[in-house]
């Protein structure tokens, strides 16, 4: 008797897409970072940023001697409530709080104020902004670290590496906080700088920046001082509105049935 079975095959094709590798550089500094803050001591900590265009990323970094970490919560006074990126606290127990806003609706002379669960001396802070960054998912990937008496070679002040970037068209943020107020200290290898501000409450700021045009890579952001110094340095990545994403990402599967 002639069987009429029929064998079935499965063809399985995944198919990745050849994108460009880099995009071009949407985002550029929208207002140049400015310190804020009022040295000694209090439940909160302001700064002032003169013009946020709508739809831009709002940036502030807070930072208090002596006290931990007790931040609790960052809002402006044009109703945004901010967002958490990253803290850290040193061996000399300074604390320094990372926050952003994305999409901000825009305003003039916006103050953003952060507020601690109890009173904290040495009060200080930056603020920001960046334009044509995703008004959605802006932030990619972020690391921070905290030293004290780090070396002054060069780039000693170092972040340590992100995870892979998601795509090309990122910023690229450094911001760098390091105690001594009369050392020199400049941009890490590759980057610009966005600002330089010393603060009555001690400590000089550093905000420095650069474009990413290849996605898929780990990124650091470093600096040099003239001596050592105690610091706190974050890096984070935010994702430009021409942004191509990763290789891997732009993956098909296709399925062939043949019997």
């Amino acid at each position: 008797m002639r069987s009429n079975s029929k064998t079935l095959i499965v063809l399985v094709l995944i198919v990745c897409l050849v994108v460009p590798s880099s995009a071009a550089q949407t985002w550029s500094r929208g207002t140049v970072f400015v310190a804020g803050g009022t040295g000694g001591s209090g439940t909160t900590v302001p700064c002032s940023i003169a013009t946020i265009s709508a739809g831009s990323v709002a940036l502030a970094l807070f930072r208090i001697a002596n006290g931990g970490l007790p931040f609790i919560s960052v809002a402006d006074d044009e109703g945004q409530t901010w967002t958490q990126i990253g803290s850290s606290v040193d061996g000399s127990f300074t604390g320094t709080s990372l926050w952003y806003k994305e999409n901000h609706p825009g305003g003039t002379t916006v103050v953003v104020t952060a507020t601690f669960t109890t009173s904290a001396a040495g009060r200080s802070s930056i603020c920001g902004t960046y334009t044509g960054l995703l008004t959605s998912g802006a932030l990619d990937k972020f690391t921070q670290q905290s030293d004290v008496n780090a070396g002054s070679a060069t780039d000693a002040i170092n972040s340590g590496l992100t995870a892979s970037t998601t795509e090309s068209d990122e910023l690229v943020l450094g911001l760098i906080w390091q105690a001594q107020q009369g050392l020199t200290i400049s941009p890490g290898t590759g980057f610009s700088e966005n600002a330089h501000l010393v603060t009555a409450a001690n400590g000089i700021f550093l905000v420095e920046d650069m474009n990413l045009a290849t996605p898929g890579v780990t990124q650091s952001v470093a600096s040099t001082t003239s001596t050592t110094s105690d610091y706190h340095v974050y890096v984070a990545t935010f994702k430009g509105t021409s942004g191509v994403p990763a290789a891997s990402d732009n993956c098909l599967l296709l399925l062939g049935v043949s019997c």
